[in-house]
């Protein structure tokens, strides 16, 4: 017993000891709307035994979160400004060419206007107030309803919010596999192994009977 509380122990503290905290799960809770650093503050202040351990982490987490921003923000000026060279090579006729000017001159004022805001998308973004008496919110349709006024958070949140919270998911799904192609089983076709791995979540999650067709159809398919 004191080995198995020693071991979850040790994966209590890779998640979440200070020094080791998880970068992907505090960005995204920064590009969450509904909790941005505020969140991250009353978690600190729990987790933390004195004030000047909260300061010291809300502003790493705030160093950290410019730093991811500025690369994501150049990467988005070097694609923009590759993709304005490619358009402007590819004029053909003169009405094309007057209509891809246009539209390359209007995203040109869009871009210069944003390089001499006072405040970067970031500080904007966390200083907006969000509504949160709405009764359900999804946040990647949010995201994706306000690319148009955070272009690089909401591809920042297209990155960060896809990364899965533990690895207990993939670690189970090779561990299950490992366990259903042994050495005692090892001639199983590609199609058959698939249809074991898989089949339990294709009868829960697949409605209609839809899961159990295609769990015979793996199945039987080596038979024929």
């Amino acid at each position: 017993m004191s080995n198995l509380v020693y071991a979850m122990g040790q994966k209590f503290d890779k998640y979440w000891k200070e020094s080791k905290l998880n970068v992907a799960v505090v960005i995204a809770t920064v590009l969450d709307p509904t909790k941005k650093s505020d969140f991250l503050e009353f978690f600190f202040e729990k987790y933390c035994e004195n004030v000047d351990d909260i300061e010291k982490c809300l502003e790493g987490v705030k160093d950290m979160m410019r730093s991811y921003y500025e690369k994501y923000e150049e990467a988005r000026r070097t694609t923009e400004h590759s993709v304005s060279r490619q358009v402007s090579a590819n004029i053909g006729s003169p009405v094309l060419g007057k209509r891809r000017l246009e539209e390359e001159f209007a995203q040109y004022k869009s871009r210069r206007r944003s390089y001499m805001q006072p405040k970067s998308e970031l500080d904007m973004y966390l200083e907006e107030n969000f509504d949160s008496s709405r009764g359900s919110f999804d946040i990647l349709i949010w995201w994706k309803t306000h690319a148009e006024k955070y272009p690089v958070l909401s591809t920042m949140a297209r990155y960060f919010l896809a990364i899965p919270l533990s690895t207990v998911s993939s670690e189970s799904a090779f561990s299950c596999s490992g366990r259903t192609l042994g050495d005692s089983r090892c001639s199983m076709t590609p199609e058959m192994l698939e249809a074991l791995v898989c089949g339990k979540d294709w009868l829960i999650k697949i409605p209609n009977n839809e899961g159990m067709i295609l769990f015979s159809l793996l199945v039987w398919k080596p038979l024929y």
